[in-house]
This record gives structure tokens, C-alpha cells and sequence, in this order.
């Protein structure tokens, strides 16, 4: 018994651009096909029989997406490919449920993977189902012809379904369906399907799409480092107590987390990791990136805040301009970077001062707007380091 095959991401959109309905399986679903929960829908008997329904194959009208195992994050999908979960599967062909995810397959981050995206909705009315508006809001900017809202709740929306159903198929009048729903979502599309109603379970599609954020999931680890120097970073970092200065940051982020009103931020360049503790600590809720340290070397996914401190100066001088760029598209809302600007007391084995990129103020805020940023403001400037905070609002 083994996993099955999944078409690919662009197939399977293909699929649905021409008409076919499709309802996505992810770690939410599959948990809840197994009697468990997801983060936004408690455990609910009728829901799981559906969702096994429709994983199973029975609802011939949708096509089920599973995920698909390959990719950065191909071992956290490996606890799907054991028996309790593979007997579920039974339909005789699968889409990918990574349609939606370039944080899982990061081929699909492209403008002509996008520019199909789109052709979904563009010159077309469509009814959206969901909680969040940013899909909505990109559909807005990308030409669909007319945009109707069913309201939705965010938590728990199944407890909802049978009004949500009987909305949608009443105001249909031939529109696609755009859902983002959650385990909730996924029932939707198929009962929707069944009425004979085109409707794609596209989840959190538009935090990808938007103008911001487009590309973030575009580069390789050798667009940000080159094989031979993220090897001296990872050396120095198993052999020595380098990039552990991190925590002393925590007061002015929390500060300025506290007046953007979020909780999530990215350490970008965790190094040592002693900041991520601190900021936890303090309410937030951050995550760490670092290709210099393999264990959170994976592609890191989008946050309001983006952090670096004591980063940009170790950044080859050649690759600035994608490091930058990268970390940009990583910042939902805005960043915070602390420079160094003068030679480190470490030296790399390969002889180089630790401190690779050395440049003015100046020089940095250029560098960060070419990147993108609107908006660059230098808050502390000193012989030894630079501060400097960056926003998109």
C-alpha cells in the first residue's frame, strides 16, 4: 500500500480553470478524516464522513487534492504515507493540494503559474466564500467581471455549512465559486460540485498573490548563498558561539510589533537562535530562517514582521540584491534591520573577516529600497551599527 500520485500543481489548476471543481486535502482535512481536528474546525463526525467521502473518491463531480510529496517540506508529508491514512484514499486520480501553497512547492511561484491563476476569474462573476478578504481583494485587482461575498466565519465554519450550501447554490446564477474555508471549505466544494456548481477550494491562495508578496518562494537556497560559503556559515556556526547577540534585540522589536498590532514575526538569520525565546516570551509568535543552520534552513513562511539583526553585513556582496529582495517579499507589513558597519572580530576559515558586506548607512537604505521598500527610516545610526526600519503601509 503506498501513497498515491497527485497530478501536478499546474495540471490540476488546468483542471480547474476548465471547469472541473476541486476540494483540497491538507493537514487539517486529513486529521479530521482520522477523528482528530484542524486549527480552525473542531472535530465533527458529519464532516469527517464527508471528507472521507470525498477522499475516497465517491463524489465523482470534485476532484480530490492530496499533498503532494516532494518538495522542501516533502518529510513533514511523510506521516501521510502510512496505512491509517493511505486506505483512505481510493479515488482514481488526484490533484495536488499544493495548487495554493508555493510554500510547499515553490515551482508554482511564478507570473505565468499566477497569470493562470487568474484566468480562473478574470472576465468572469464569481461568488467567494471565506472569512479572509485578501483574496478577495486580489481577485479586485486582477479583472474578474463581478465579485459577490457569502459570509462565512472563520472558526468553525461547518456549523454553518447548510446555510452557507443553500446561499451559494439560491445567488449562483452561474458563477464560479471561489472558497477559502478551511476542512469546511472542502465539504463545501464538493456538495457545490454536486449541484452541478463550479467551485475551487483554494484556501489561503491570495496571501501568495498578492502585488507584496509574489515571488516570495521564488528563490533557491543558491540565489541566497553560494554551496561553498553556506558551508563557512554552517562550519562557523557547529564550531563556534557566532550570531548568538540576537536576544538583546527583543525589547525595540516587541515594541514595534506592538505598533504594527501583531504577534507574527520572522527572525531572518536566526543564527544562534536567541532571539525567537526571548520574543515568544513576550506574546509574539515568531519563526526562525537561517541557511547557515540546517534545521531551520527551509524556505520560511510569510509574516507581518521580518527581522534581522546582525545579518546583512554577512550577506555575500554579489547575492545582496536576492537577499534582500527575498527578505522583502517575506514581510507581509514591515521589517526591522540592525547593520553592522565595522569589521567582526571573527574571521571565516577560509580567511575572510566574518563580516563580508561593509557599507554605509547610505548605501543600506538604497540597497533596501531598490528591494522594494516604500518606506525606509534610519531610527539609530552609530560608527559601529545602523538601525533601520522598513515598512509597506
Amino acid at each position: 500500500m503506498r501513497f498515491p500520485d497527485a497530478l501536478t500543481e499546474r495540471t490540476t489548476m488546468e483542471y480547474a480553470a476548465a471547469g472541473r471543481s476541486i476540494a483540497r486535502f491538507g493537514d487539517g482535512e486529513l486529521q479530521i478524516c482520522r477523528g482528530g481536528k484542524s486549527v480552525s474546525q473542531r472535530a465533527d463526525p458529519k464532516l469527517r464522513m464527508e471528507l472521507l467521502h470525498i477522499l475516497a473518491g465517491r463524489v465523482r463531480e470534485v476532484l480530490p487534492c492530496i499533498p503532494h510529496r516532494v518538495g522542501p517540506r516533502a518529510a513533514y508529508w511523510d506521516k501521510y504515507a502510512t496505512p491509517p491514512f493511505v486506505s483512505l484514499m481510493r479515488a482514481p486520480v488526484y490533484g495536488s493540494a499544493f495548487v495554493s501553497r508555493p510554500d510547499n512547492a515553490p515551482w508554482i511561484d511564478t507570473p505565468d503559474y499566477w497569470d493562470l491563476v487568474r484566468s480562473i476569474w478574470r472576465g468572469r462573476d464569481v461568488l467567494y466564500v471565506g472569512g479572509s478578504a485578501t483574496l478577495a481583494n486580489v481577485m479586485h485587482k486582477s479583472g474578474v467581471a463581478s465579485l459577490q461575498i457569502v459570509a462565512a466565519p472563520l472558526q468553525d465554519a461547518y456549523d454553518h455549512i447548510d446555510r452557507i450550501e443553500t446561499e451559494c447554490s439560491t445567488r449562483n446564477r452561474n458563477r464560479t465559486v471561489i472558497i477559502s474555508l478551511g476542512a469546511a471549505g472542502t465539504a463545501l466544494a464538493a456538495r457545490l460540485a454536486f449541484r452541478g456548481i463550479h467551485a475551487l477550494d483554494l484556501g489561503l491562495i491570495g496571501q501568495f498573490m498578492t502585488e507584496e508578496n509574489q515571488g516570495a518562494f521564488a528563490f533557491n537556497e543558491n540565489d541566497l548563498t553560494s554551496p561553498a560559503y553556506r558551508e563557512l556559515i554552517r562550519k562557523a556556526h557547529r564550531e563556534t558561539n557566532w550570531g548568538r547577540g540576537g536576544a538583546s534585540w527583543a525589547q525595540p522589536i516587541v515594541e514595534f510589533a506592538k505598533e504594527l498590532g501583531t504577534v507574527d514575526v520572522l527572525d531572518y538569520g536566526a543564527g544562534g537562535r536567541t532571539l525567537a525565546p526571548v520574543l515568544a516570551a513576550a506574546g509574539l509568535k515568531p519563526k526562525e530562517y537561517d541557511p547557515g543552520v540546517p534545521e531551520i534552513s527551509v524556505d520560511p513562511k510569510i509574516a507581518d514582521l521580518v527581522v534581522s539583526t546582525d545579518v546583512f553585513e554577512h550577506i555575500e556582496p554579489e547575492l545582496i540584491p536576492n537577499v534582500l529582495r527575498h527578505v522583502y517579499l517575506k514581510a507581509r507589513r514591515a521589517g526591522y534591520f540592525v547593520i553592522a558597519k565595522q569589521p567582526a572580530k571573527k574571521v571565516l576559515a577560509d580567511g575572510r573577516n566574518a563580516h563580508v558586506s561593509l557599507y554605509t548607512t547610505e548605501q543600506w537604505c538604497e540597497f533596501l529600497r531598490a528591494a522594494g521598500w516604500p518606506k525606509v527610516k534610519v531610527v539609530k545610526d552609530e560608527w559601529k551599527k545602523c538601525v533601520v526600519k522598513c515598512r509597506k503601509d
